[in-house]
């Protein structure tokens, strides 16, 4: 499942460098796939 992740958000840079960036950053692989933003940033993701 990892690789297939990582590979997805390869190809979302393709298109918007940013929000790979950010889901590269913040997505946890391993026994469970988990989203976990910075906590300290309070605005939120914006495209």
């Amino acid at each position: 499942m990892t690789r297939a992740v990582r590979q997805a958000i390869a190809r979302i840079g393709e298109h918007h460098p940013r929000l790979a960036e950010h889901l590269g950053r913040t997505i946890r692989t391993g026994t469970y796939c988990v989203y976990l933003p910075d906590a300290r940033v309070t605005d939120g993701w914006r495209f």
